[in-house]
């Protein structure tokens, strides 16, 4: 098992065997050792899909795949346990887009990248298709109600508060302050029919704007999509196992910031990102830099013959 592949797969499923052990799954929600059991159902989906990602392409041999494929399916049942919705959709996803891995290397880098993005769009289109309008598949399938706890209720109002500052945003942290300037707070009256009152967007992307406005949203759009094509090159230079791994990180913060807003908060996910966008920039500098040294060795080798 690759060295990276094998700190992650085993790193993650810790976290899960000791929330599992320390605070197991009860009447209440399954936190574990963390804060919420979004962010333990979001580490149980990316374990899930890394020992898919080793069995389904690293594992040499029979041992190896039946203790990987043992270890996601324990993986899978802490996701089930979690109890969160949006787990059970990301790691379903993953899933997928680790099996998709094959034919994206097989394609050239215009078209993989085309299809990495429309199973993005498509992903995401069914993620807000099942939100508002399939109630008996939110409701009895993914045990949550139709709003998402309100959240389709309130991100027409955050968005009327973006509308408000469009160029500046309100600053890092400085829009949900409920609790340090009550009425002073942009959010103090962004409320749901039901009462209740939002502590953070829930999306990504509305974080960022209320942050930083549409620019910083602009900024961070093409941050992502220069990852993406970096990520997708990467797998015509790497092994499907040490390639998957850029894309299930991807796919996994893109996703999960439709219903959360991890992207904007100083935790792992954006931890990961982070990490993710620097070894992907050296790595594509690399590269550059290398085939740019094969190209004039190619040139002066052409000058020398002729």
């Amino acid at each position: 098992m690759g060295g990276f592949i094998s700190f992650l797969a085993v790193g993650y499923t810790a976290i899960g065997l000791a929330s599992f052990v320390m605070k197991p799954p009860g009447a209440g929600n399954f936190v574990g050792l963390t804060q919420s059991k979004n962010s333990l159902g979001g580490v149980l989906a990316l374990c899930t899909a890394f020992w898919y990602l080793h069995y389904s392409q690293g594992a040499k041999t029979q041992k190896e795949r039946w203790i990987a494929l043992g270890m996601m399916f324990f993986s899978f049942y802490l996701v089930r346990a979690n109890k969160s919705g949006s787990a059970l959709v990301i790691t379903i996803i993953l899933i997928i887009a680790v099996s998709s891995l094959n034919l994206l290397k097989k394609l050239s880098f215009q078209w993989a990248f085309t299809a990495i993005i429309c199973f993005l769009v498509v992903s995401i289109i069914m993620i807000v298709f099942i939100v508002d309008n399939l109630e008996d598949i939110i409701v009895g399938g993914l045990g949550k109600d139709l709003t998402l706890t309100g959240r389709t209720e309130f991100w027409p109002q955050l968005m009327a508060a973006v509308n408000q500052r469009p160029w500046f945003g309100y600053g890092y942290d400085g829009f949900f302050q409920q609790d340090k300037l009550g009425a002073g707070t942009p959010a103090y009256f962004i409320y749901t029919p039901s009462g209740f009152q939002p502590k953070n967007p829930h999306n990504g992307g509305i974080g960022i704007l209320l942050a930083f406005g549409w620019p910083g949203l602009i900024l961070m759009m093409t941050s992502l999509l220069l990852n993406l094509a970096y990520a997708v090159r990467y797998l015509s230079r790497s092994t499907l196992e040490e390639a998957g791994i850029p894309i299930c990180f991807l796919v996994s913060i893109i996703i999960s910031n439709i219903t959360e807003s991890y992207i904007i908060e100083i935790a792992n996910p954006w931890l990961s990102y982070a990490m993710l966008t620097v070894r992907l920039a050296i790595d594509n500098a690399n590269n550059s830099s290398n085939s740019s040294t094969s190209n004039a060795q190619r040139r002066s080798l052409a000058r020398t013959v002729h």
